[in-house]
């Protein structure tokens, strides 16, 4: 049987000079969208990588922390992974997984409800908060 799947997450915006940046990499947009990434990582080897750009919503940064984690599951069950460990640096990631917090805004429900769809392309799925910008990989 393999290891998990390590998949590390993450997304940011900075209104203040419309900078995104997201897994260490940092580019100058307009200000129309906030950027995600996920990497793969089997084995201490990275073996996938994907990223991409949200719109922007009143809760900034957070679009783009939720899109890297629905996108990287996507991913992961299209690779056939099924055992999979998320990496994620906002805590709403777990907590909402998890129905520790109440999805009470747009982007929760809409995280929670694709998160159901999702969850069941998985034999193993959890959920592991790290400090952010600590080079967790």
């Amino acid at each position: 049987m393999f290891e998990p799947v390590k998949i590390f997450t993450d997304g940011s915006f900075d209104d203040r000079i419309r900078k995104h940046s997201a897994l260490g990499q940092s580019w100058l947009t307009s200000n129309t969208q906030c950027n995600w990434a996920a990497i793969f990582v089997r084995d201490g080897k990275l073996i996938d990588s994907l990223y991409g750009s949200s719109a922007i919503s009143p809760s900034r940064n957070i679009e783009g922390e939720v899109d890297a984690v629905l996108n990287a599951l996507r991913h992961a069950a299209e690779r056939g992974f099924t055992n999979v460990e998320v990496y994620h640096d906002y805590n709403g990631i777990g907590h909402w997984a998890c129905g520790e917090w109440d999805a009470d805004k747009e982007v929760s429900q809409r995280y929670v409800r694709e998160l159901e769809k999702l969850r069941k392309k998985f034999a193993s799925l959890e959920f592991i908060n790290v400090r952010g910008h600590q080079g967790n990989y």
